[in-house]
C-alpha cells in the first residue's frame, strides 16, 4: 500500500493560513488463492495484481503566522 498525502497551505489573510492535506492510499495486491481468475489468463505480472484505490480522507486546520 502507498499513501499519497499532499500537504497544500493557502493563505487567507497576512496572518492566517488553512492548511490542506489529503491522503489517497493505493493499494497493490496480487492474487492470494491459486487458480484465480488472473491466474488462469497467464498474461504475465500486470494481469496477476489489482490496483485500488482505498477511502480518501481529507483534513483542513487553521493556522496563525
Amino acid at each position: 500500500m502507498l499513501n499519497i498525502q499532499p500537504v497544500i497551505p493557502f493563505s487567507i489573510s497576512p496572518n492566517w493560513y488553512v492548511i490542506s492535506r489529503t491522503i489517497i492510499p493505493l493499494i497493490d495486491q496480487e492474487d492470494l488463492a491459486p487458480g484465480s481468475r488472473s491466474e488462469q489468463s497467464r498474461e504475465g505480472r500486470a494481469a496477476k495484481a489489482e490496483r485500488k484505490v482505498s477511502q480518501i480522507d481529507h483534513d483542513a486546520q487553521f493556522q496563525s503566522a
